[in-house]
C-alpha cells in the first residue's frame, strides 16, 4: 500500500508505511543546515521524518520506500536539475530523473537512514 502527500512544490509518495506517521516540513533557503556549494541554486526543500509509536524510524523497513516528485517551476523547465541531501556536514547529490516537463523524481529511501533534509536545486 502507498499514500501520497501533496505539498505546494512536490508530492511525496510513501510505500509500505501505512502504520507509520510522516512529518514533513517545507524549508526555505535561510532554514537550510548548511550553505549550498557554488553552482547550486535552491528551488525547494523538505525535511521528512518517519515515526512509529513516537520514535523516529531509521533506517526504514526493508519493503518501504519514500519518493519525492518535485514540481519543476515554469522558468526552470530547461535547467540542469538535481536533488541534494544533508549528511550532517555537507550536501550530497542523489540520482534523480526528470519524468516529464513538469516533474523531477528522486527515491530517497536509502538516504533516509542518514538524513531527513532534501533540497531541489539547479546546477
Amino acid at each position: 500500500d502507498s499514500f501520497n502527500v501533496n505539498m505546494a512544490g512536490a508530492r511525496i509518495i510513501f510505500k509500505d508505511l501505512c502504520d507509520y506517521e510522516a512529518f514533513i516540513n517545507n524549508l526555505q533557503q535561510p532554514e537550510l543546515p548548511g550553505e549550498l556549494a557554488s553552482g547550486f541554486e535552491f528551488i525547494d526543500g523538505y525535511t521528512v521524518n518517519i515515526s512509529k509509536d513516537g520514535e523516529i524510524v531509521s533506517p526504514l523497513p526493508q519493503s518501504a520506500s519514500v519518493v519525492i516528485e518535485f514540481n519543476i517551476p515554469n522558468d526552470q523547465k530547461d535547467a540542469n536539475l538535481g536533488v541534494l541531501y544533508w549528511n550532517g556536514t555537507q550536501w550530497i547529490e542523489i540520482a534523480g530523473e526528470k519524468i516529464d516537463n513538469s516533474h523531477f523524481m528522486v527515491d530517497i529511501t536509502a538516504e533516509m537512514a542518514n538524513s531527513n533534509t532534501f533540497v531541489f536545486v539547479t546546477k
